[in-house]
């Protein structure tokens, strides 16, 4: 399976689907409601481009014809989307890799829109896409033909409902539509039903590879600690109840041996690596470099230590360097200080050592356009961290480009 640039698509997916909403309600203020009546959903397997670097990845699109009945104008909605697997009887939850694309206490896929004021008129007449959705983050009980549900919701964001691994028994939360579909299709990747002693080996390795990052500027961090034990919260709950006692005390001396060993640098990254990779599909890898560049950005400061063993472990981790720099650079968008890695203007930008010049000179090319779409953005960080990225794109043309 090749891989893509995990990164960079779910930022498009998630944020870029705000801008369809937006559409959708300009659409509707003009008119009646749809032709059909009531919310429908269909789902579509698409390949799309990322074009900041020009690869193409399969996905889910998720589209929307019909309307909604809401109680009054520019009533308060948020868009939900859960997944399952298998047939109605012996239904599973869907996972995912991506924390942004997960339930808040679980690894179960759940994609949230923000909220938005939807007209008391409203309805679109012909199929709109709201998001798509990357093959490659999702996790399936199984390999081989699947049979995929998914259940688009508008619900109420001041009384969401509670979801707990996509199930909810309708007791909590308001629901103002509610839309199914079905679709099929082949996975090739190992499920997670399958591979049990892989499965868990690569879970305590995850969690020694975060301490490790963790300990690279000298001491592990309390808000460092609390994302590696979340991640380790959400990775037990996927052992069947009968078997999360035991599961929960293997995990936790693991951990604790993990943590002694990093604590008195007798860790031996190369092997711990050697194992992940044995062990570890791909999905697992890239859950390991999330889980690593989330507790290097714990404590809101880019360490030019963690920052290098990321780049380090990514390498070893044998995932694409593209990927890996978009997933870092979300992390980048929202820290409050990058310090002294910001004078390293390589690291920053991802300029490599085996780079051309004309690399290079494309290479910032694309990040100029990147980082300059981010100057108005709605996230008062993410603009700061914008125009401190394109001084940086300023002085790498300096450097390597201009004359």
């Amino acid at each position: 399976m090749s891989e893509i640039i995990i990164g960079a698509v779910l930022c498009f997916a998630v944020l870029g689907v705000i801008g369809h909403i937006s559409e959708w309600r300009e659409k509707r203020r003009g008119g009646g409601a749809a032709a059909g009546g009531g919310l429908e959903v269909r789902v579509q397997e698409v390949t799309e481009k990322n074009e900041d670097n020009g690869y193409v990845y399969p996905a889910f699109a998720i589209q929307l014809r019909g309307c909604v009945a809401v109680p009054h104008d520019q009533c308060p909605v948020e868009f939900r989307l859960h997944m399952y697997d298998g047939p109605e009887e012996d239904l599973k939850p869907v996972l995912c890799t991506l924390e942004q694309l997960q339930e808040h206490h679980t690894q179960a896929f759940e994609w949230r829109s923000e909220s938005f004021p939807m007209p008391f008129v409203n309805g679109l007449g012909d199929w709109e896409t709201m998001v798509t959705i990357p093959k490659e983050v999702l996790i399936f009980p199984a390999r081989g033909d699947r049979r995929v549900g998914f259940q688009f919701s508008v619900v109420a964001p001041g009384n969401p409902p509670e979801f707990n691994f996509g199930f909810t028994d309708g007791s909590t939360g308001t629901f103002y539509a509610i839309a199914h579909a079905v679709k099929s299709f082949e996975n090739a990747e190992e499920g997670y039903e399958e591979g049990d002693d892989n499965r868990r080996a690569a879970m305590h390795l995850t969690v020694e590879l975060g301490l490790h990052i963790a300990a690279a500027d000298g001491h592990i961090a309390p808000e460092e600690s609390k994302v590696i034990k979340d991640w380790m919260g959400k990775a037990i709950q996927m052992v069947s109840e009968e078997a999360q006692k035991e599961e929960r005390e293997k995990f936790k001396n693991a951990a604790n041996e993990a943590y002694k060993r990093t604590r008195s640098g007798e860790s031996d990254i190369p092997d711990v690596i050697r194992r992940m990779n044995a062990a570890a599909n791909t999905q697992e890898r890239y859950g390991a470099l999330e889980l690593c560049m989330d507790v290097m950005a714990a404590d809101g400061k880019a360490d030019p230590k963690e920052m290098q063993e990321l780049d380090r472990l990514a390498t070893m981790l044998r995932v694409d360097p593209n990927t890996y720099r978009s997933l870092r650079e979300q992390r980048i968008a929202k820290i409050d200080d990058v310090g002294e890695v910001a004078g390293n203007l390589n690291t920053m930008l991802g300029i490599t050592a085996d780079m051309t010049p004309e690399q290079i000179k494309q290479h910032l090319t694309a990040e100029y356009r990147k980082w300059n779409s981010r100057v108005s953005h709605s996230d008062e960080k993410i603009r700061k961290r914008a125009s401190e990225m394109l001084l940086l794109i300023g002085e790498a043309r300096a450097k390597y480009v201009d004359d």
